[in-house]
Parts: structure tokens; sequence; C-alpha cells
């Protein structure tokens, strides 16, 4: 902007304020002649006072713009120095704030050097002094992983199920039959457990399971139902099966679908030193 828009922009107030009382000016000399002949012998005075008047009254509007006028402009530059003193008074905490976060920074990074050059030689002591206690300790706990592995490298035991007959034996096992329902639309399965291995099964349990449509007419002996379990399994626990042998004989009696004419039995075991997951399964076909 130039200087004389500048002129231009401060003195438009006061050249309304002149224009207006140029208007005025105008219309009194517009009527100047009427004053006199109203007041006759008093005209002169009369016109001299209306004029007097009326330029006081221009001036004192003037004025009163220029005083209305400084007085914004004494504000405005206040409240820009009060604006800048509060810049300058953000920008000099935010300064002081950066120094105490480097002069933070700084000092933490101090500390964690020094403490870890304190732990470092607190270790290296304790290193040194338990130097003799530490192969003492790796000593026994090698020889504790080595009969950990001796006994998990020990033979297993592996069972395994048949339908029972006279000559059972590890080598002669039966996993399909034909079987005949009875009058009252029951089967009779005789099963046997068997431990094919040469290590002594011990600690265990294991389970028979019928084919989902089937039901135990009765609790088999010896057996229980473990409550959540499926209505189709029957658990048996046991102390040991010796190594190729089989365990008593089993004789339940079920119903089958009578739309079936063939369905599946199976056997989960564990054992504490058993092979792990071990399940047989067997067929039966109804005549």
């Amino acid at each position: 902007m130039t200087a004389v828009s500048h002129f231009l922009v401060a003195a438009e107030p006061y050249i309304f304020q002149v224009l207006l009382g140029l208007v005025a000016l105008f219309g009194l000399l517009k009527d100047w002649k009427d004053y006199a002949e109203a007041s006759k012998q008093f005209w002169k005075p009369l016109r001299i006072v209306v004029l007097a008047a009326t330029l006081c009254v221009i001036l004192l509007s003037i004025f009163d713009t220029y005083v209305t006028h400084k007085e914004a402009y004494e504000k405005e530059q206040i409240a820009i120095r009060k604006e800048a003193e509060s810049k300058k008074r953000i920008d000099d905490l935010t300064e002081q704030v950066t120094q105490e976060r480097e002069e933070n920074k700084n000092n933490a990074d101090g500390f964690r050097t020094s403490f870890a050059r304190l732990y470092d030689k607190y270790s290296e002591l304790i290193a040194r002094s338990q130097n003799a206690d530490l192969i003492k300790e790796i000593k026994r706990t090698r020889d504790e992983l080595k009969a950990t592995q001796d006994k998990l490298n020990q033979p297993k035991a592996r069972l395994t199920a048949s339908f029972w007959h006279p000559g059972l034996a590890p080598d002669r096992l039966v996993r399909e039959v034909a079987l005949s329902r009875q009058a009252d639309g029951s089967i009779t399965l005789d099963l046997a457990v068997v431990n094919t291995e040469d290590v002594t099964a011990t600690s265990g349990g294991y389970t028979v399971r019928l084919c989902e449509e089937c039901r135990f007419l009765k609790e088999p002996s010896g057996s229980t139902h473990v409550v959540g379990s499926d209505e189709q399994d029957r658990q048996w626990e046991f102390e040991r099966i010796l190594a190729h042998s089989a365990a008593e004989r089993l004789t339940m009696s079920i119903t089958a679908p009578a739309t079936s004419s063939r369905f599946e039995v199976d056997l989960l075991y564990s054992c504490i030193n058993c092979v792990p997951n071990g399940k047989t399964t067997m067929w039966v076909n109804i005549r």
C-alpha cells in the first residue's frame, strides 16, 4: 500500500466530516438573507452567531473523530505490544523447557552409562566369586539331563485291542468279526487289551468307544463312565499289563442301529510308559 493510500485511509473520516460541514455552511449561506430579514436590526449579530455555531459544530465533530481514532489506535498499539510480549514470554518459556529437556536427557544418559558400568562390574565380581559353584551346578544339571534322557530313551509299552478268542496272543489278533443280533436286538462283544511289547505297561487306563449310534445296554463289569464323556465311552484303569500278554476279557452287551450292517469299535489308551496317542480300530459285521 502506497503513502497516498495510507493518507486516504487515515483521512477518510475527516473528509466526511469536512464535507458535512461544507454542506451545512452552504445551507447557511444560502439562507443568509433570510436570517437578515427575520432578525431585522439584529441580523448581523445573529448571522455571525449562527455561522460561529456551525463552525464550532464542524470543528467539534472533527475533534471528536480525531479523539476516537486516536484512542482506537492507542488500544490497537497496546494490544500489539501485549501480543508481542506474550509471544516473547512463550518463546522464552519454550526455550527454557527445551533446555531443561536437553539437560534431563543428558543427565539420564549419564546415569544410564554409570549404572551400566557399575552393573557390569558387579556382574563380573559375582561371576568370579560363583565360578566354582557354577561349575558344580553345570555338572549336576548335566547329570540330571543325562538321567532324564536315559529315562526317555527306555523302551515303551504298546497296547492294542482284539476280539477275544481262546488262542488270543500278540501274534494272533482279530480286529474284525461277524456277529449276529440276539432275539432282543442286542449284540454281545468280547474284547481284550493286549501288550505287544517287551515292557510291562504300568499305571494307566483305556477307553472302549462304540460307534455314534451304538449304546451300552448295561454297564460292563469294572468300567466307569467319566462325567462329561460321550455316552459311547467306557473307561477302565489298570496297575500293570505284563509284556506279551492280554488283560482280562471284557464282555459287553450293546445295541447297534437296525439299519447298520457294519460298525466301528475303538480302543484308546495311555499309561506312564506307553507310546503316546495309542488307538486301535476294530470292525463288527452284523449277519
